[in-house]
């Protein structure tokens, strides 16, 4: 009986255990970057959190003496689990100005909803360092987070700000994103893997929806259902970090009838 009423609990047992540690994981991280002698750290933490993951860098803004290297740390935490069923998300990064990334471990995951990575960089002159993590495709979480650390040789570079000692928490603003419309004939329809083809397009559902005419809310796979192979449609696109199109709505035959609510 008892082993019984176990096994009845255990998906609400985990769910717990899961929203659990993502809690734990959104407080702030430990500042843990090696320096070399005379750095000072201004900024010791930048975040993205436009979406359910999070991206942090550590650190955000520092002073490096010329011709020295610091080591930067990039962690994402996950809301949910990896791998998750949009598993081909990753992690870029890039430079300007005068710094030159000299050793990059290639990152991993330290535990099921947090990756790490660590650069090297070495500093000659001021310069920047751009991070993005990419949702995987067709993640309905979000799209990409993104942070821009700073690197200076002097503090009058950086703007004589004084070094904190405390862990600082900055939203960096969001990406512009890039919508389309694709206008023409549905030739597939696919309500299991939500997408339709349009011409030689795939439109790609995700989220919840609404039936403009009736007002009902429907599931991605329900709205999908909708649309008839023939249909002349007028899809509004959002175009992700990697290219996909993620419909927003739908017009059939001059008709608006779907509109993605979330």
């Amino acid at each position: 009986m008892i082993i019984a009423v176990i096994v009845a609990l255990f998906p609400i047992i985990m769910g717990a255990i899961d929203n659990a540690l993502y809690g734990a994981e959104s407080r702030t991280s430990t500042v843990t970057v090696s320096q070399s002698p005379g750095v000072q750290i201004l900024v010791p933490q930048l975040v993205s959190q436009q979406g359910a993951d999070r991206l942090v860098v550590e650190p955000g803004k520092a002073v490096v003496p010329a011709g020295e290297t610091i080591d930067v740390k990039i962690y994402v935490y996950f809301k949910h689990s990896q791998p998750c069923p949009y598993s081909d998300w990753h992690v870029e990064y890039s430079v300007s100005g005068g710094i030159e990334v000299v050793s990059d471990d290639g990152g991993k995951l330290v535990d099921p909803k947090t990756y790490e990575r660590t650069l090297t960089i070495k500093v000659v002159s001021p310069g920047t360092l751009t991070v993005t993590y990419y949702y995987g495709t067709g993640c309905p979480e979000g799209t990409m987070e993104r942070v821009v650390a700073e690197f200076y040789t002097s503090a009058e570079q950086a703007g004589n700000v004084s070094t904190t000692t405390t862990t600082s928490t900055t939203q960096t603003s969001s990406v512009e994103e890039t919508y389309v419309n694709i206008t023409g004939r549905v030739v597939a329809v696919n309500a299991e893997a939500r997408y339709i083809v349009v011409d030689n397009k795939t439109i790609y559902f995700r989220g919840t929806w609404l039936d403009v005419h009736t007002n009902k809310t429907l599931t991605d796979a329900e709205a999908v259902g909708l649309i008839r192979p023939g249909d002349t449609i007028i899809a509004v696109c959002k175009v992700t970090g990697s290219g996909r199109l993620m419909a927003e709505k739908i017009i059939v035959n001059g008709t608006l009838v779907l509109e993605r609510s979330e």
